[in-house]
């Protein structure tokens, strides 16, 4: 059970990982999908979401849906990639903000990219397991310092607080549908739903604090 819930939580980082972006880092798609009508009931049914889909999608294999979702994960990848390394420029600045030449950092994230990618997802794994726990502790401890006097809303205000969580799930579970079911289609049952239950709970935790420090 011990080495089942080790390998689940080094799944979960890995899953994480392709989901949390340079629009994650700076809030702008926290703001966006989960800020303007922020909610537990949202933050909830983003986690419900998240849940049953990073599991059905480590079940996709042998549908007859797998091919389609591939070839167009696939295209939609390279899109969403080179737009996250440019953006990460951003983020640099923001980070680096005394040096000039900010873009050597993103071509530095490129070639690393590329390194991980070429040898699998067994190096994606452990690079997440090694940098995600640092990352998600460093957001926890961040946003603590800035969260002042928030009272958030049971439920949501608008019917924005409903579907926006749902959109923000499809569409990163869509770009990282490629990662998550090489990371998950071979394993048992139970150690599928730990996984899924894991990176949910990991990723919402995140949106929630991010949310109460914007």
């Amino acid at each position: 059970m011990r080495r089942l819930f080790l390998c689940a939580i080094t799944c979960a980082f890995t899953i994480v990982g392709s989901v949390i972006g340079a629009g994650f880092i700076t809030g702008k798609e926290v703001f966006e999908f989960f800020v303007k009508d922020l909610s537990l009931s949202g933050i909830y049914l983003a986690f419900l979401c998240f849940s049953f889909a990073v599991y059905y999608v480590m079940n996709m294999k042998g549908t007859g849906l797998d091919k389609c979702f591939e070839i167009f994960v696939s295209l939609a990848s390279i899109v969403v990639a080179s737009c996250m390394i440019s953006a990460l420029n951003i983020v640099y600045k923001r980070v680096f903000c005394y040096v000039e030449k900010v873009k050597i950092f993103s071509i530095i994230t490129a070639i690393l990219l590329f390194i991980i990618s070429v040898n699998g997802i067994g190096a994606i794994e452990k690079f997440c397991a090694l940098t995600l726990p640092i990352v998600t502790v460093v957001i926890v401890i961040l946003c603590s310092i800035k969260i002042g006097d928030y009272n958030v809303e049971i439920s949501p205000k608008t019917t924005y607080g409903i579907y926006n969580p749902v959109v923000y799930v499809g569409y990163n579970v869509v770009l990282s549908a490629g990662i998550i079911k090489n990371s998950g289609e071979k394993q048992t049952p139970l150690f599928k739903i730990v996984a899924s239950m894991l990176s949910s709970i990991i990723i919402c935790s995140c949106i929630f604090m991010l949310s109460l420090a914007i």
